[in-house]
């Protein structure tokens, strides 16, 4: 027997609608799985389209990054109580803001990424690893209690960069002595401190500086760093911080 093809198109068109008709009052039942099993694989195919739109940012970033914009003469080490990379990022930031007039600037350990900086070249991509945050820098007026206290709790924590002209002597996670430029702190007076927006804001247990007075600097910490590094590398000034005694552990 032979359909002709418009019969047939008539008979799955009919049949179609019926099962639709049907399938519209029934439950559903699992009959038959299917799946597919895709091996997922480390090694990817380049895809050549994005390569070339990627590229050229890539570059330009690669490139900046390997700007050199400083020169050690020494290893920089992370250390406590006292490291050289530590006073080295705290001196360049008093000298940064130097017309401010601050008294000093204290940065936390874990504000500080990586442990050294090798003697020799130092590139902006370098720190960018030492300093990864988007944190800002900011003038606080911490009055002397205050400050009595921000030292008592870099005792506990065993030490974090501090500015050369401050003095601490410190046992066993306890504040024994606290000096700025020679002079013991006086409470009624009011210092000037450079310090991060992130420590400002009671970040690492530094509650004692939340809602102090503060003038924002609008400037990220890494950026005011940067640009500290090049106008002494535009000088022919080469880095060779030392330990100088800034915070001592004193045995019992």
């Amino acid at each position: 027997m032979i359909f002709s093809s418009q019969k047939i198109k008539r008979q799955i068109y009919l049949l179609t609608a019926a099962f639709l008709l049907w399938s519209c009052s029934s439950h559903y039942f699992i009959t038959k799985k299917d799946f597919d099993q895709t091996q997922i694989s480390a090694v990817q195919n380049d895809d050549s389209v994005a390569n070339k739109m990627v590229l050229p940012y890539h570059d330009s970033i690669q490139g900046q990054m390997a700007e050199i914009i400083a020169y050690t003469r020494v290893a920089l080490k992370k250390e406590q109580p006292e490291g050289t990379l530590g006073n080295c990022v705290c001196d360049i930031f008093m000298q940064h803001y130097t017309s401010l007039h601050p008294d000093l600037c204290i940065v936390n350990n874990g504000g500080l990424r990586i442990g050294q900086i090798a003697e020799g070249v130092i590139t902006k991509g370098k720190i960018f690893e030492l300093m990864p945050f988007d944190n800002s820098m900011l003038l606080l007026y911490v009055p002397g209690k205050q400050l009595k206290q921000l030292f008592e709790k870099i005792a506990q924590k065993n030490g974090w960069p501090v500015s050369d002209g401050v003095s601490l002597q410190i046992q066993k996670g306890k504040l024994i002595s606290a000096y700025l430029q020679g002079n013991e702190i006086n409470e009624s007076k009011t210092y000037k401190l450079i310090v991060s927006d992130y420590l400002a804001n009671g970040g690492d247990e530094c509650s004692m500086l939340k809602g102090l007075p503060r003038e924002d600097l609008k400037e990220l910490f890494r950026d005011a760093l940067i640009s500290q590094l090049l106008i002494s590398k535009s000088k022919n000034v080469k880095i060779a911080t030392s330990i100088s005694g800034r915070i001592v552990e004193v045995r019992p």
